[in-house]
């Protein structure tokens, strides 16, 4: 089972380690019980600041294959926004976690459906 993350930064989110791709890819592979290789991690950093914020803020986009569980998806977003918030120097209140399950067979891998 594949798990996609991607964590948008805002300003003045900037995260210490230039392996934090693999650091996100580790942590949401805890999170999920997915393997760490089936996890594609992405960084983005943004210029866009919601509303009238100045504080950084960031947003984890997660889609994830397989059955949508609402109590999972709760433990990984309390789990996720705890650990990311707290490395990314962001109040917990300012960090978005966003989670989209897809069923296997409305994915595309390798141009075929699986």
């Amino acid at each position: 089972k594949m798990a996609s993350a991607t964590l948008t930064l805002g300003p003045g989110c900037t995260p210490q380690d230039e392996q934090f791709p693999k650091v996100l890819a580790s942590m949401v592979s805890e999170a999920t019980g997915r393997p760490e290789p089936m996890v594609m991690a992405m960084v983005l950093h943004s210029d866009i600041m919601p509303g009238l914020l100045q504080q950084p803020v960031a947003t984890l986009h997660l889609a994830l294959i397989g059955t949508e569980d609402p109590h999972r998806a709760q433990q990984m977003v309390k789990f996720l926004t705890w650990k990311l918030a707290d490395r990314l120097g962001v109040m917990r209140s300012h960090f978005s976690v966003i989670v989209h399950f897809m069923e296997r067979n409305h994915t595309v891998i390798a141009g075929e459906v699986r």
